[in-house]
Order: structure tokens, then C-alpha cells, then sequence
């Protein structure tokens, strides 16, 4: 099973990319090379013969974000090794992580919006090196060494395709904002616009952008730039567009591309009181994810019409 997103980013951001063993400073992604040197490490293990396993979970638990600790690789095998993995018995790890992450949880969160992230603090190129390494590798291959059987060698490697292409982080930068309302609807309509940044050194000849808004929130009158680029995938709609639409697109180190999407979302009237839902961007070059962001519905509602419906903001 595959890690989720958003369990990555969580897991990076509050990790400080640091491992979390107390009092180790190895980093989880290296500063010169930008190679991912940490582990993602499971405090309850994920198959039956691995350390502090719990046959009571169900497979979402195990690679959740409640069960993961990220470390450097070192004290990842001392902490499953089995001459020493009665040593950090489940309590222990949950410790750990509750200490390691409170330092870095009272810099990352935003005071002004209790439990939301404040990634603007976090390194969003690490991120993205943190994300594309472990994003779809719920499951790593291993090998072991003078040992045949099991998972309880004295090193343990994780075996991953090596690194061949340059590395490329790209920031979706959202600019939205009300731009009519339909009164007898009583339907605001909001424009969804994106830019990307490009943080790599590489220069970016082609793209894929992916936005996906909840079924809710989606315009199916309004598509604007995206006509006919679009499909409902459950109970979200996905929004893709390419740089096919901007010909001769180039994006070169360091710099920030003009538009490359417009786009529209709406919010009713009602949907104002109890607003939930959390627009998703995605980047990808060569199908690679590059760049991510999650943007707030919630935190975009128009005070003008939160004051004409009595509601606090």
C-alpha cells in the first residue's frame, strides 16, 4: 500500500528534516546533494514478523501518519535490529516522535488557524525531494546481509532506483479571489488562477498541472482555459492542463512563469457557514510530482458576504 500525500508532506514538515531519534542532527535529505538519506520508519511494523507488530491494524493504520517516525537509516536499523528492538517498544517511538515533532510543531502551525500547517516555513524543495523518493513506496524491497530469512539482518537496505535525472521543484503559486455573485442563484463565483515557480536548476520545457476540486465547489458552466480538460474522478473534478496551451513555454531556473491556468470555482450561498474542502494542485514534469499545494476553500471565503450572512472571519 502506497503512502498517502498528504501523510508525506505532514511527516516531512513536522520532522524538521531531522531524524527524530533524540539528540541525532543527520538530516533526512542531504544539504549538498539533495539525495534522501533518512528512512521513513514504521513504529508498528507492517508485516507479521516484523518488529512491534499489531495484527489489529488495518493496512490504512500501518502506513499512516500516526504509525510512521522518519529517521536516518542508522538508528532505523538499530531500532528493528533484533538484538535491540525490545529496547524501543511502541511507547518508547510514540515518544519519540511526540518530542521530536513538538519543537517544529510550534513553528509550523499557524496560530491564526489551529491544526493547519503553515508551509511557508517549510523548505519546499526538500519536500519535494522528500515526496517523490517515498511517494507509491508503501512497500520497500530489502536485502539483507550473512543472513538468510526474515527481516532481522544487522543491515538493512532499501533498495530504490537510482537517481539519473536532475532533480526539479516547482511551486504552485494560487492567486483567487470573488469575482461575481449571482444573487437569485445566490452563487459566488471565484476565480482559481496559477502560476508555477521554478525552484530547480533545471530549465522546464513541458508540464502537466492537475487541480482538483471538490465535486461541491466545481463550475460546470464556467470552465474557462479548460474547456473540454476535465473529468470527474469520484467526488472530486480534475482540472489538467499542459504547456501545449502556451506555445514556445519555457521556465527557466529561478524564475516564475506567467499564467498557466484560469480557472473558476463557485460556493453557494449556504456553503458558506460549514465550509470543508481543500482544492488540490499538482505538478509534473516528465510524470514525475515536482511541486504540490493544498489550498484552503474555507480560508478564501469573501468577507464581504461572511458579513451579510452574520458569520465571523
Amino acid at each position: 500500500m502506497a503512502y498517502r500525500e498528504v501523510t508525506l508532506k505532514k511527516l516531512f514538515a513536522l520532522s524538521g528534516n531531522s531524524c527524530a531519534f533524540p539528540d541525532c542532527p543527520a538530516p533526512l535529505v542531504d544539504d549538498e546533494t539533495d539525495i534522501v538519506i533518512g528512512d521513513i520508519c514504521h513504529i508498528k511494523a507492517r508485516k507479521p514478523d516484523g518488529p512491534r507488530y499489531d495484527a489489529s491494524q488495518t493496512n490504512e493504520e500501518r502506513n499512516s501518519y500516526e504509525n510512521l517516525i522518519a529517521m536516518c537509516k542508522p538508528h532505523h536499523t538499530i531500532i528493528d535490529h533484533e538484538d535491540t528492538r525490545n529496547e524501543y517498544p511502541v511507547e518508547r517511538l510514540l515518544k519519540f516522535k511526540e518530542d521530536h515533532e513538538a519543537q517544529y510543531r510550534r513553528k509550523l502551525y499557524d496560530p491564526t488557524w489551529a491544526g493547519d500547517l503553515n508551509w511557508g516555513r517549510v523548505d519546499q524543495r526538500k519536500l519535494n525531494i522528500f515526496l517523490n523518493h517515498f511517494f507509491n513506496r508503501g512497500d520497500a524491497n530489502i536485502t539483507t546481509h550473512n543472513q538468510s530469512g526474515g527481516q532481522n539482518a544487522f543491515q538493512i537496505v532499501n533498495v530504490y532506483a537510482p537517481l539519473t535525472k536532475a532533480v526539479v521543484a516547482v511551486t504552485p503559486l494560487i492567486e483567487s479571489h470573488r469575482t461575481s455573485a449571482d444573487k437569485t442563484g445566490q452563487i459566488d463565483y471565484y476565480a482559481f488562477r496559477v502560476r508555477l515557480r521554478n525552484d530547480s536548476e533545471k530549465t522546464i520545457k513541458s508540464f502537466r498541472l492537475e487541480v482538483e476540486i471538490p465535486n461541491g465547489f466545481a463550475d460546470p458552466t464556467h470552465l474557462s482555459s479548460m474547456m473540454g480538460r476535465c473529468q470527474i474522478q469520484g467526488d472530486v473534478t480534475v482540472y489538467t492542463h499542459t504547456e501545449a496551451g502556451h506555445p514556445g513555454f519555457v521556465l527557466y531556473p529561478k524564475r516564475t512563469s506567467d499564467l498557466v491556468m484560469n480557472n473558476n470555482y463557485i460556493m453557494r450561498f449556504d456553503q458558506y457557514h460549514d465550509t470543508e474542502g481543500t482544492i488540490a494542485v499538482r505538478v509534473y514534469v516528465d510524470d514525475d510530482l515536482v511541486g504540490s499545494e493544498d489550498f484552503s476553500v474555507r480560508e478564501n471565503r469573501n468577507k464581504d458576504r461572511m458579513d451579510q450572512l452574520g458569520l465571523k472571519h
